[in-house]
């Protein structure tokens, strides 16, 4: 099937006067903390006319059988830092998904989940696109489907973020003494009449709650609370890739995990 950017829109604009949203760049395969972000919203909104600053972009991390983590990447082609995520090309064939299932069957075999996992992620990677935000959109939502996760998931479209984006350039003073990565959240918060915005962990060095404030939006940060599960190493490796998490605890296991964070 044809991916259309047109995501479907299960934000709850015109249900409830106000939410709790969260906003993510499209990650390849992400930790479980991702997951926990997105369950802790009322809706999630993907936004990728950003450059690439985070390596997470294209790859991500499993557990190589009783060694160090071992790195998984997406197909990309003509990728670097400066690149916008909507831009960036992969070169996704059958042969460079044999070859990721296979290096996941080496080190997951004797998973206790590994059929149930593998599932999901022949699932996450079932679409055929040459753009990796629409690759790494469409397997982080069948990742969240096939957890249940109840979010309303949407994609802000390339029309919808180029206009913010020339919004935020003719911008002076509209938000007083914010960067433009503060008013391109308030902006969103604003469409859609949001009263909370919900940050993961990272943000807590780059964001002030007073500003938000300021501006009439409660910000709040996901913190993941530590946590171990059975892995097939000798010791426990935290932050994995979600595809270490569902190879070894499966779906309801990792249900399990997903509110085992703090808003703070």
């Amino acid at each position: 099937a044809v991916f259309s950017r047109r995501a479907r829109r299960n934000s709850l604009r015109g249900k409830v006067k106000r939410l709790k949203i969260a906003i993510m760049q499209p990650y390849f395969f992400p930790y479980l903390g991702y997951f926990q972000l997105v369950s802790s919203a009322d809706a999630f909104f993907f936004y990728d006319n950003l450059t690439c600053s985070q390596k997470w972009i294209a790859q991500n991390r499993i557990l190589e059988v009783n060694r160090s983590p071992l790195a998984i990447t997406a197909p990309v082609t003509g990728y670097h830092l400066a690149s916008k995520i909507c831009e960036v090309k992969v070169e996704f064939d059958a042969r460079w998904k044999s070859r990721f299932l296979r290096k996941l069957y080496f080190n997951y075999k004797n998973a206790a989940f590994y059929t149930e996992g593998i599932a999901a992620v022949e699932e996450a990677l079932a679409l055929e696109t040459d753009s990796l935000s629409e690759l790494n959109i469409h397997s982080a939502s069948a990742v969240a489907r096939f957890l249940g996760i109840s979010t309303g998931i949407t994609v802000i479209t390339a029309e919808q973020s180029d206009q913010l984006e020339k919004k935020l350039e003719r911008m002076t003073l509209l938000h007083e003494g914010c960067e433009k990565k503060v008013q391109r959240i308030l902006e969103i918060c604003a469409q859609e009449r949001a009263d909370t915005y919900i940050n993961a962990r990272g943000g807590i060095a780059l964001y002030d709650k007073a500003v938000f404030a300021q501006n009439g939006v409660r910000l709040l940060f996901n913190v993941p609370r530590p946590l171990a599960y059975r892995q097939l190493a000798q010791h426990f490796t935290p932050d994995l890739s979600i595809i270490d998490v569902l190879m070894n605890c499966g779906r309801e296991g990792t249900r399990a995990l997903l509110d085992r964070y703090d808003l703070v």
